[in-house]
């Protein structure tokens, strides 16, 4: 999940430039896991459809909630036996929980990044605020 997070989103721009230049790809690139068992790949893919469901607000995300999982087991084959079902539920919420934990790490360095280029949020002011302490001149 981790690599997918980091590296997913890229990889094919990555390997297009490599491939222009002709320069060898990185080991990031090369090592890359691969989901060799179709099920793990249903799941994987599962979890992305899933991620669609979550609330967003407030700067957070949210998990995928339990009857989305829920619903998506039981329509899409997933819950055939106890087990599967139960071992499907697990996999999605703990590749959510990952995703979530990745998702705050990148959230919290944005706000560091942001703060540190624009040295922070006191003291700025919005380009479109209004002269006089928040009161138009009119009202003076």
């Amino acid at each position: 999940m981790e690599w997918q997070l980091v590296y997913g989103e890229n990889a094919s721009k990555i390997v297009a430039a490599a491939s222009e230049s002709g320069a060898p790809l990185p080991k990031s690139i090369r090592d890359a896991p691969f989901l060799s068992d179709p099920y793990h790949q249903r799941v994987f893919d599962a979890f992305w459809q899933l991620s669609t469901c979550r609330q967003i607000g407030m700067g957070a995300i949210g998990p995928i909630p339990w009857d989305s999982i829920d619903r998506y087991a039981t329509k899409n084959g997933f819950a055939s036996t106890e087990t599967e079902y139960d071992s499907f539920v697990f996999i999605i919420q703990a590749l959510d929980s990952a995703f979530m934990e990745h998702q705050s790490s990148e959230i919290k360095r944005q706000s560091a990044k942001k703060g540190t280029q624009d040295g922070g949020a006191k003291g700025i002011r919005s380009p479109n605020a209004r002269p006089g302490k928040g009161r138009s001149r009119r009202g003076r």
